[in-house]
């Protein structure tokens, strides 16, 4: 059994034809069943003349007419293959191992009435043509085939019609026949296609079973709107090392008619062979817009963590936030492969240095860290742990000690092939007892109507500990023994409560506390909110003061995907880009009611890639600057680094605002790169020059000229007239005073 390998030629034609069906049409085909007695063509058709137990071969046959598949149409005379594993295409791929439908992978365009790895044992394979026009047909049977291996034969027939109908029928079989078959249709690119609901698994006796018929009926209408799915990975990856850096590539088509925006394609490992969003996110690139019946690539590039070592089912998923609002969203993903990643390193490094110490009949976990290893085997090499304390085969010291002091050991974690780490410790328990706090020391004001739960924990002492409130709690507060104070305020006033904790070994304290009730404040909505992100979670405060819960009234159209729960948030996942204003009509929970009128305007961003939009900066000498770096797209808020080079001295930089600040007095030029990163962890980088420079004022004439060096002060707008005239004065009256003296 080998596979088959296309030559360069055989190559180029493939690709051609796949491109011409993925142009043609979004054709999709409508899979019903039924049943009539399986009728056998033997004593009528013409045998492949396999000898028996053939195995992986496939006989070519003529088509008798014209026949449309998925759109396209291939003419009469145009050949097709039925391959002995159940399949029939139009390249004579014999490929054995049957996968679900659809997928990239070869062999693609095929009928598979029961793919599987078959011999012909003692049967064969058969076709007839009948009929003429719209009704002919053509019948291709698998006779009492087995599964390679196996003596249980069956039947079964594909029945392809002039029409463009399709049928699979099924005949006599003997318990234990088959197993694990796909079952469907899938068309030349692997982008689409029909399968059964037991996919790749299909059974004798089960799924299928005799006198069974399933039609596949072409939908002539292509479905309108967009399909993205993720059609390929190239090149094809086998094998990753931690710590090193991959790159390839994702092809994303758009099966539909109408054009996809830009949006991201995930990379995600599993342990099983269907790979889901629940796995592990590994990593993402953004995939630009694809035009209908198009493709469009996009690049990985990112470093394997460590501590994966092991061999993972990956898969990519084309736009798993649904950016993209498609007319089948549960067909994105391209489950691609097996991955084998290999450790960075050959030996594991424990990095766990030191343990918190422990205290008598107090409960105690701890887990242990290293790296280099997935899944290591951890355990005492020697010396021993305090009593009452044990470690984990996973690394974890946990127990309740008994008796107070000192001890040290060795631990050791190993995992084949690495070198195992070892870690000298050394883990103190405390006698316990002495002096009992209770955390926090004041407790928060509360507010009428308005959920109150605060949480009260001790330290010192033995625990475990328990609360009483002795004195002072309001009537509306329900105290517990764990610590925990809630309830909601009725009315507004002042308590001073007293509340004792105890530990385990009878020690005590009682501390007092002051609680504050305050009345809620005025019934008001927010002036302003900030933007959504189409694709992500949004939340925002909308609805203040009153008591809650809150009835929103809204007159308007929220944007798709928001909502207003009773707390008087916004919440929710916009879906399109826009602008709305809405009017509010707010009632609380108070008696009486109040009510609160107001206008609110949401605005919702298409999600962009995240860049820096700034350029250099110019700043100038002996005066106070700032400077604000620019980012766009992604989800804000951002942070800001910067990663290499440095600023002039008497210049700082803010990682919280982008904001660089201070005066320096000479001039100077630095080339800094900066980072960004947005509230998804998402980065981008650039490098930016820093100019430090002496403002010059432009020579405008009369105004002067700044070559001189230093600040070539403008005129506010109107001095220069000003002046001329307080000028002409001041020469009038020198010229007054003069002739007053000759006189």
């Amino acid at each position: 059994m080998n596979k088959r390998s296309l030559t360069p030629a055989l190559l180029a034609a493939t690709l051609v034809q796949a491109w011409a069906a993925q142009e043609a049409s979004a054709q999709s085909y409508t899979l019903s069943s039924t049943s009539r007695t399986f009728s056998s063509i033997i004593s009528l058709g013409t045998s492949a003349g396999f000898s028996a137990s053939t195995d992986d071969s496939a006989v070519s046959i003529s088509l008798p007419f014209s026949f449309s598949f998925f759109g396209t149409s291939y003419p009469a005379g145009t050949i097709i293959y039925a391959t002995t594993n159940g399949l029939v295409n139009f390249d004579g791929d014999t490929e054995y191992t049957n996968s679900a439908i659809p997928t990239s992978a070869a062999p693609n365009g095929f009928l598979a009435p029961f793919w599987m790895d078959l011999t012909t044992g003692n049967g064969n394979v058969y076709y007839y043509s009948q009929g003429s026009g719209a009704s002919a047909s053509l019948t291709i049977e698998w006779s009492n085939v087995v599964e390679r291996s196996t003596t249980y034969p069956f039947s079964f027939q594909a029945i392809l019609y002039a029409n463009g109908n399709i049928e699979f029928v099924y005949g006599s079989y003997t318990n234990g026949a088959g197993g694990a078959a796909t079952i469907g249709v899938e068309d030349p690119t692997g982008f689409s296609g029909v399968g059964t609901a037991c996919a790749s698994s299909c059974y004798w006796g089960g799924d299928v079973y005799a006198n069974l018929v399933m039609t596949f009926t072409p939908n002539n209408n292509p479905p309108q709107g967009v399909d993205l799915v993720a059609s390929s990975v190239s090149p094809p990856q086998s094998s990753w090392t931690e710590n090193s850096t991959v790159n390839f590539d994702v092809v994303v088509a758009n099966q539909g008619t109408s054009a996809a925006t830009g949006s991201y394609v995930s990379l995600y490992i599993g342990s099983s062979p269907t790979v889901t969003t629940s796995d592990l996110l590994f990593a993402e690139t953004y995939v630009s817009a694809v035009s209908a019946g198009s493709t469009s690539q996009a690049a990985f590039s990112f470093t394997v963590p460590s501590g994966y070592a092991g061999t993972w089912y990956y898969a990519v998923i084309a736009d798993r936030y649904n950016d993209v609002l498609e007319t089948n969203e549960n067909n994105n993903t391209l489950q691609a492969g097996v991955i084998t990643i290999s450790g960075g390193a050959s030996s594991i490094t424990i990095t766990t240095t030191s343990l918190p110490a422990a205290s008598v009949g107090v409960n105690y976990n701890q887990q242990l860290l290293q790296s280099g290893a997935t899944a290591p085997y951890w355990y005492v090499y020697s010396g021993n742990l305090p009593q009452g304390l044990s470690l984990s085969s996973s690394g974890v010291i946990s127990g309740v000690p008994s008796v107070a002091g000192t001890a040290s050991f060795t631990v050791y974690c190993e995992q084949s092939p690495l070198t195992p780490g070892s870690v000298n410790l050394s883990l103190t328990v405390n006698q316990g007892g002495g002096t009992i706090t209770i955390s926090p020391a004041t407790l928060p004001e509360a507010v009428v109507g308005v959920p109150f739960d605060v949480q009260l924990s001790a330290s010192g002492g033995t625990g475990p500990y328990a609360f009483q409130v002795i004195s002072g709690a309001p009537s509306w507060m329900t105290p517990n023994s764990s610590g925990q104070l809630t309830g909601t305020p009725t009315e507004a006033g002042s308590h001073t409560l007293m509340i004792s904790v105890f530990d385990s070994i009878g020690g005590n304290v009682t501390t007092s506390y002051p609680l504050v009730v305050t009345a809620p404040t005025s019934l008001m909505v927010a002036p302003t909110v900030p933007a959504g992100v189409t694709g992500r979670p949004y939340s925002a405060r909308v609805v203040m003061g009153g008591i809650p819960p809150y009835t929103v009234a809204v007159s308007g159209t929220l944007p798709a995907g928001l909502t207003f729960d009773a707390s008087g948030n916004l919440v929710g996942t916009p879906t399109a880009q826009g602008q709305a204003t809405v009017a509010l009509l707010v009632t609380d929970s108070n008696t009486p009611q109040a009510t609160v009128q107001g206008n609110l305007t949401i605005t919702v961003t298409q999600l962009m890639p995240l860049a820096i939009a700034s350029n250099d900066v110019t700043i100038y000498v002996k005066t106070d600057a700032t400077a604000t770096l620019e980012a766009r797209g992604g989800v804000p808020p951002y942070r800001w680094a910067l990663i290499e080079g440095a600023l002039p001295v008497g210049f700082l930089f803010n990682p919280e605002e982008g904001k660089i600040t201070g005066r320096v007095e000479t001039t100077s030029t630095s080339s800094i790169t900066v980072a960004v990163t947005d509230s998804e962890g998402t980065r981008a980088e650039k490098q930016i020059l820093v100019k430090v420079q002496v403002f010059r004022a432009p020579n405008n004439g009369d105004r002067g000229d700044s070559r001189g060096g230093g600040c070539g002060c403008a005129a506010v707008p109107g001095q220069r007239e000003h002046t001329g005239v307080l000028g002409v004065l001041l020469l009038g009256l020198l010229f007054g005073l003069r002739r007053r003296r000759k006189a």
